[in-house]
């Protein structure tokens, strides 16, 4: 039996958010790469990041955390969702 599998091609989520990144440069807006649905991957974040992408959105504390400690405090991050009680002080640092 065959299970389903994702394939990512990084080489076309590169082309893809350096064309976004361009234009929405161009209007003046900023673009956040969303790294939800990969659970923070490093790799899509890098090739994203490579393309033009300065800021990472993710809906889970786990998934920044990841991101934060690849890049350091440095890289701009965005909770995408209000975070739970107990996730509080750790988005503040």
């Amino acid at each position: 039996m065959n299970y389903p599998c994702l394939k990512i091609d990084l080489e076309k989520i590169s082309h893809n958010s350096r064309i976004i990144s361009a234009w929405c440069a161009q209007l003046g807006v900023l673009v956040v790469g969303v790294t939800k649905c990969v659970l923070g991957d490093i790799k899509i974040a890098a090739a994203m990041k490579k393309s033009g992408v300065n800021i990472f959105g993710d809906s889970r504390l786990e998934n920044l955390r990841k991101l934060r400690n690849f890049y350091g405090k440095g890289q701009q991050l965005m909770m995408l969702r209000g975070p739970m009680p107990s996730e509080i002080g750790e988005l503040v640092e």
